[in-house]
C-alpha cells in the first residue's frame, strides 16, 4: 500500500515501528490513522482561529506499534465480542484462550478507499472478510467495515454483514480513549436511567442517577442508554460530546492509580489523562443479524470549548 493507490490532498503515509500510518490534514482538522485493527490514532480540530486544537484521542507514549499487539490508545475496535469471550459472548468456540476484546483490533484490515467529499472533508473506509485465520477464532462468515470521515467533526459507522446461512449473534464497541485534562475532575453525561453495572464491586447493578463523576478506578458497563452523551472536564474545561447511532451500550474505564501498575504500555502516572467511554452494543444489548443483512452503529465526536 503506498500513497499511489490513494492521490488525495493532505493525506500522506508514513512508518511507525511496523505499523502503516495515514495521516489527513484538511481545513477542519489533521488525523492520524493506521490499517492495523482500522485504528483512529488521533484527531485535532481547528478552533475558530483556523489553529489545531488539543488532541481529542489520547495514545499512551507506552503503545506497541508492532503489528501484534493491540495499540493501547485511540479508538480501537471490539468485535464480534466485547470483554471476556465467556462473559460477553455464549456460542462454541474451538480456541483455548478467546482473544479479549475479539480480534479485529489486532488484525490488518484493507484499505478499501480514500477521498475527499465535496466539503473538503476526507473518508476513509477500512475493511475485513473472513478468512481462514478468522474462523479458526470464530468459525462464521462475515464482512467488517469501518467508515471514518474526518471534517469539523470526527465520524465513525461500523458496518457488520452476516453472509452466513444463519441468524449471526455480535456485540461490539468503539473502545475510545478521550483525552482529558484529569480524569478526577470529569463528569459523564447522558448515561441517567441506564443499568449500570460495576465490574469491580461483583457486577452488582444499579439505575444510573444524575451525571456520573467517575471514582479514580472505574469498570462500569452501562446497558439501554441510546442516547448522546458528553465528556466535561471540570469546572470551565472543554465538553466533549458524543453522538450514537444503533449503539445501546456504554462502557466507562479507567485503571486508576493501582490497577494501571497491570499494564506495561501505560506509565503509572498517565492514568489521570484519559478516559475510556466506549460506545456500542454490549452484554445484554447484544446485536442479531439475519443471513445476508447488515448491521451498522456509528459514533461522532466534536468538541466545544
Amino acid at each position: 500500500m503506498t500513497i499511489d493507490n490513494f492521490k488525495v490532498e493532505g493525506v500522506r503515509f508514513v512508518k511507525r515501528g511496523d505499523l502503516t500510518l495515514i495521516e489527513v490534514e484538511n481545513a477542519f482538522a489533521k488525523a492520524l490513522l493506521t490499517p492495523f485493527g482500522a485504528s483512529v490514532l488521533s484527531y485535532c480540530p481547528k478552533t475558530a482561529d483556523g489553529e489545531f486544537d488539543k488532541d481529542v484521542l489520547w495514545v499512551s507514549p507506552q503503545a506497541v506499534y508492532d503489528g501484534k499487539a493491540a495499540i493501547r490508545g485511540g479508538i480501537p475496535i471490539c468485535w464480534p465480542w466485547f470483554g471476556g469471550y465467556k462473559e460477553d459472548f455464549h456460542s462454541e468456540v474451538d480456541v483455548e484462550q478467546p482473544p479479549n476484546h475479539g480480534f479485529v483490533r489486532k488484525t490488518w484490515w484493507k484499505t478499501e478507499s480514500i477521498k475527499q467529499l465535496g466539503n473538503g472533508a476526507v473518508e476513509i473506509r477500512f475493511g475485513l472478510e473472513s478468512n481462514a485465520d478468522t474462523r479458526a477464532v470464530w468459525p462464521h462468515s462475515f464482512r467488517l467495515q469501518l467508515k471514518v470521515v474526518i471534517g469539523p467533526t470526527l465520524s465513525l459507522t461500523l458496518s457488520t454483514t452476516n453472509l452466513n446461512e444463519y441468524a449471526l449473534s455480535i456485540t461490539e464497541a468503539l473502545h475510545t480513549y478521550f483525552a482529558v485534562e484529569d480524569s478526577r475532575r470529569i463528569e459523564v453525561d447522558g448515561l441517567q436511567g441506564g443499568v449500570c453495572i460495576d465490574t469491580l464491586d461483583n457486577n452488582s447493578r444499579s439505575i444510573q442517577q444524575g451525571k456520573l463523576l467517575p471514582p479514580e478506578s472505574i469498570d462500569n458497563v452501562y446497558l439501554n442508554v441510546a442516547g448522546d452523551i458528553s465528556i466535561k472536564s471540570l469546572p470551565d474545561g472543554p465538553k466533549l460530546l458524543l453522538e450514537t447511532v444503533h449503539a445501546q451500550s456504554c462502557v466507562v474505564w479507567n485503571p486508576g492509580s493501582e490497577i494501571v501498575k497491570g499494564f506495561a504500555d501505560i506509565d503509572n502516572a498517565d492514568w489521570t489523562d484519559f478516559i475510556c467511554v466506549e460506545t456500542g452494543n454490549v452484554w445484554g444489548d447484544r446485536v442479531v443479524i439475519e443471513s445476508g443483512e447488515t448491521h451498522r452503529s456509528s459514533l461522532i465526536v466534536s468538541r466545544e470549548n
